[in-house]
């Protein structure tokens, strides 16, 4: 075993706790046991699979009962907490709800239960900590798929308290994981009205005419069509920068294909993209399509910066494209059909885009707030957690 760092007291203790004195320092095999996994026999038919991730468990769809490379398939229980045996660095550890008592799971994950009294929401948290996983990775070394024996994980040191404080623990981070959940559906909720909304607003293919219009424009009759290629011209940026010469701050932002709308920061004027803002990006390989409102950067390769023609509004476009994507058939160009992708469009003097563009950008808006607001409090809880957890272990 590698040598241990001394156990410390946690940063941030609830006041009851506080002169409780330093937590216990205990091998894992002293507090968790492997449980005795039940396999299923028979290959007739199909099972519905779990998968473990960072996040916790997953319902990965029907699958047969041997994988491909000959490894059963084991039930998981309510209560059982499931770590991977490999993939260190992502965490993958998760207590077994009764949603998913009697699913299985491939042989690659530890089935555990507690040898005493401690709550299982505690350590779950404990165990899921990057700190902990590192412990793991440095035991392993190397690189590449590894799998972490019993033997070395029950040999790893942890430092617990008392039940109590381990109970009062759990039930705050349990609360802060319902605020986030709560959060998380609130943005899942308002990404699917708008896309619905969507759906309503703009013509279905072999259509001219929306399903939704504003009580204005209701006798205003069919749209126009027209081929993207007729509606836009593409700008060409004057340099494009490597990842290599992003930075995290600066006065322009950097954009590429990726799903963030921005990637990095340059200072370089000379690679500012100039234009009529704004101006809609298309990932050539990714499909992903973005607005850009002020001056800002190309990163490397592969986005198409297209500026509209009169005919239409870019808002609306963006929009447009949004609602109605074309399929990213694996990692090549998709501007050449892009580019013959027919677009239907309000006349620009009627003053329709600009109220459809006004109405889904205020969802837009609404839906950044909510995905801030969720990221807060994940951040929240992840500086918490640093504070309510000892950051040392030694002996």
């Amino acid at each position: 075993m590698p040598e241990q760092k001394k156990a410390v007291t946690p940063r941030l203790r609830f006041p009851e706790f506080r002169n409780a004195g330093p937590w216990k320092v205990k091998r894992l095999g002293e507090i968790l046991r492997e449980v005795r996994k039940e396999r299923i026999e028979s290959d007739a038919y199909e099972v519905v699979n779990v998968k473990l991730h960072a996040k916790g468990l997953e319902r990965t769809g029907r699958k047969p009962l041997i994988n491909s490379k000959g490894r059963p398939y084991y039930v998981v229980r309510e209560g059982e907490i499931l770590i991977g045996k490999q993939n260190f660095h992502n965490g993958s550890i998760a207590l077994v709800t009764n949603e998913y008592d009697g699913f299985v799971a491939s042989n690659a994950i530890f089935h555990l239960d507690t040898l005493r009294y401690d709550d299982k929401r505690f350590l779950v948290a404990y165990l899921a900590r990057p700190s902990f996983y590192m412990q793991i990775s440095d035991l392993i070394g190397g690189t590449g798929q590894k799998e972490i024996s019993n033997q070395l994980l029950f040999a790893l040191h942890v430092s617990i308290p008392t039940l109590p404080e381990q109970q009062k623990i759990a039930d705050c981070l349990s609360s802060l994981d319902e605020l986030i959940e709560l959060e998380a559906k609130r943005l899942e909720a308002l990404k699917a009205h708008k896309k619905g909304l969507m759906q309503q607003l703009f013509p279905r293919e072999g259509e001219t005419t929306p399903r939704l219009r504003f009580p204005e424009f209701r006798n205003a009759g069919p749209w126009e069509v027209k081929r993207l290629g007729e509606l836009v011209k593409t700008i060409t940026p004057p340099k494009k920068l490597q990842t290599s010469n992003y930075q995290p701050s600066g006065r322009f932002p950097i954009i590429d294909q990726s799903a963030d709308d921005i990637c990095g920061w340059t200072d370089d004027e000379t690679a500012v993209v100039k234009g009529d803002f704004p101006l809609v990006i298309f990932g050539d390989h990714t499909c992903v399509v973005k607005l850009a409102g002020s001056p800002f950067a190309q990163g490397a390769d592969g986005i198409k910066i297209l500026s509209p023609t009169k005919e239409v509004d870019a808002r609306f476009l963006f929009q447009s494209l949004q609602a109605h994507s074309i399929e990213q058939k694996g990692y090549k160009r998709h501007f050449s059909t892009l580019k013959k992708k027919l677009i239907y469009f309000p006349s620009q003097d009627s003053g329709e885009q600009q109220k459809i563009a006004d109405c889904l950008s205020s969802l837009d808006e609404l839906i950044e707030l909510e995905a801030k607001q969720l990221e807060a409090l994940q951040t929240h809880k992840k500086g918490l957690m640093q504070q309510l957890f000892p950051q040392e272990i030694d002996l």
